[in-house]
């Protein structure tokens, strides 16, 4: 009786050991997901407010680039935020700190450079918005080894937690 016992006792350790271990995979898995929803919600956010730029240009109506970038930034604000509040898990902190870098990045130059083409109207020459395209094209500088390094780091913690890499296309 007291061997089956045992063997009971050491078969609801074994179990609730395993529970632990895919609790944690678990919530690493769904950190690392966050990342990836927040960066490609992002590459949404911008990619909509290059349509509307591409339209302001030909019509010479920027009036709707504001809201955009307004969105826009509010996003950033809301995801740092978010992570900012995270709880660390499996070794998060790397990839948490790159993540909050990325996003402090894109504000700057959503702040400093998008906001630019909201000043334009139908008397701004092609000249005026070349050279302000221009100017904030050289200063987003950095942006991919940014992405690259939030992709290494997401890579390595998948490994680390033993799930798996996030898919990029």
């Amino acid at each position: 009786m007291a061997k089956h016992l045992y063997i009971f006792i050491i078969s609801i350790l074994l179990m609730s050991m395993a529970a632990c271990d895919l609790n944690k995979k678990e919530k690493a898995q769904q950190f690392s997901n966050d990342i990836t929803v927040i960066n490609d919600s992002l590459a949404y956010y911008v990619k909509d407010w290059v349509e509307e730029f591409k339209v302001s240009v030909n019509t010479k109506d920027f009036s709707q680039l504001q809201g955009i970038r307004q969105g826009l930034e509010a996003y950033l604000d809301r995801k740092t935020t978010y992570l900012q509040g995270m709880e660390d898990r499996g070794g998060s902190e790397q990839l948490r700190t790159a993540e909050l870098d990325y996003l402090a990045f894109e504000k700057n130059t959503v702040s400093r450079y998008l906001s630019v083409f909201e000043q334009f109207d139908s008397t701004t020459t092609d000249d005026q918005i070349a050279k302000a395209y221009n100017t904030s094209m050289a200063n987003v500088g950095g942006e991919e080894q940014k992405i690259l390094t939030i992709n290494k780091l997401q890579d390595e913690y998948a490994e680390k937690n033993d799930f798996p890499k996030p898919i990029r296309p």
